[in-house]
């Protein structure tokens, strides 16, 4: 998966706002456009268990070298490694827009994060995890840290509504503040929950959300007035997304009024070079 001559997976776009965005490098976007055309002959991919990961340890795969254009092959290991090394700024997030285009749509990302789990894990764990639907009822996904054995979230938005549902974001630094300000909940608990976000054991996630969100608990309600009040929101659309450092930032979904399919976003969790 090494390359020579290093280069840049995402690239920036100056939008003038408080959040960094960027897109598809050049580079970048030639190799999918390249590899789009040849989905039809990639294999259907398969889900497996990756071995001491935890209790969601599945992900979606693909064999390591499906693509017989033996060029193509290789760009696609660049590719992986363009995206190992790029480095997320400090603050730990990066939104994404414009990802889709001519022949990139939500099923080729589908199949390239498939591919890419396989070669990014030579180096450490990586899952391309399934995302189950929701029926309408459910009041969409509070604040929290998905948790994997590794931390950096590639996450880019396929199916979602038009309106009435946006991304939820918090620094870490931030929600640390709020558990501190929490009279109600004793000090015990808000030391297991950082160690559960800054923890690298993974297998976590259950109990960070009983510990947040579950309603016997005395802190339950005025935490989650307090997350809903100091929340950013943020509308992200189909061909957007964010790249994230999953233990500096919370992150979740508002709820919305129609049901959730599976595809509604992809995403690819890894550890890259800088999160090692």
């Amino acid at each position: 998966m090494d390359d020579e001559m290093p280069w840049r997976i995402f690239e920036p776009v100056d939008t003038g706002g408080p959040l960094p965005w960027y897109t598809w490098s050049k580079r970048a976007r030639s190799i999918l456009e390249r590899f789009a055309e040849t989905t039809p002959e990639l294999e259907k991919p398969k889900q497996i268990r990756v071995k001491g990961a935890g209790l969601y340890a599945v992900t979606w795969t693909l064999s390591e070298h499906p693509i017989r254009d033996r060029t193509l092959s290789k760009e696609i290991d660049l590719l992986a490694n363009a995206l190992f090394r790029f480095s997320l700024p400090p603050s730990g997030l990066i939104l994404l827009r414009d990802l889709f285009g001519k022949k990139i749509d939500g099923e080729v990302i589908f199949l390239l994060f498939a591919l890419l789990r396989g070669l990014l894990s030579k180096r450490a764990p990586a899952f391309h995890a399934p995302i189950e639907a929701v029926p309408v009822l459910r009041s969409g996904f509070p604040l929290h840290a998905d948790l994997f054995p590794v931390s950096t979230l590639l996450t880019i938005f396929d199916r979602v509504p038009t309106a009435g549902s946006a991304s939820i974001l918090m620094p870490f630094r931030q929600f640390v503040e709020i558990l501190e300000n929490l009279q109600t909940m004793p000090k015990v608990v808000k030391g297991k929950i950082k160690k559960l976000i800054q923890g690298r054991e993974g297998d976590g996630y259950d109990e960070l959300i009983h510990l947040l969100y579950h309603r016997r608990h005395s802190w339950q309600k005025e935490l989650d007035q307090v997350l809903k009040r100091k929340q950013r929101r943020i509308d992200l659309h189909g061909g957007e997304g964010y790249m994230l450092n999953d233990r500096a930032w919370l992150h979740g979904r508002e709820m919305q009024a129609k049901p959730v399919p599976f595809d509604r976003l992809q995403r690819l969790v890894f550890q890259s070079e800088k999160s090692g």
